[in-house]
């Protein structure tokens, strides 16, 4: 880790004010520990960094503008193909942090123009964090997120969210999900 973070000799060897640890150490464990109590990494063995593996799969709902967007819907970015966002909003928030939670065999239903839930998508990978955004999209050359999906199954007719969404009838199901 302090290899890829570029950390220098000094970072990596100083030690902690109030002890004789060595300060990035000791960071590196808490953040460690933080995430094995999120459920990110799994903390059976001691030591090893690996993700934690859920049961089932998650649901994901995906909000993305198609009208427009050549790049929403045709290739390989395509609606029901891939999923992609900036790794920080325009504020520098982690507002897209949930990308990076995201397995393969997780359902993306995906929401369409603000109004239609067009379909249902598997997701194949786990999060790519090299993307960088597309050409002619308001995060052209950002650092992104891109997840690739498969399996789309598209609602003949799109459901439209308030019918759905707002159906008394599912809210408890949706709640619990």
């Amino acid at each position: 880790l302090a290899d890829r973070f570029g950390l220098t000799e000094r970072l990596r060897t100083q030690r902690m004010e109030n002890g004789n640890e060595v300060s990035w150490e000791n960071r590196v464990r808490f953040a460690r520990r933080k995430l094995v109590d999120a459920g990110v990494l799994d903390g059976s063995e001691h030591g090893v960094w690996k993700l934690q593996l859920r049961e089932r799969p998650c649901i994901w709902v995906e909000k993305v503008k198609v009208e427009g967007r050549p790049d929403r819907q045709q290739g390989e970015y395509a609606l029901g193909r891939a999923i992609w966002s900036p790794t920080r909003d325009r504020s520098g928030a982690d507002e897209y942090g949930d990308m990076r939670r995201v397995q393969p065999g997780d359902l993306v239903i995906h929401l369409v123009d603000k109004g239609n839930i067009a379909g249902v998508s598997r997701a194949a990978s786990y999060v790519e964090m090299n993307f960088k955004g597309l050409p002619g999209t308001t995060w052209a050359g950002a650092d992104g997120y891109l997840i690739r999906l498969e399996d789309f199954e598209p609602c003949q007719p799109p459901l439209k969210r308030q019918e759905f969404l707002g159906n008394p009838e599912f809210a408890s199901t949706l709640r619990r999900i």
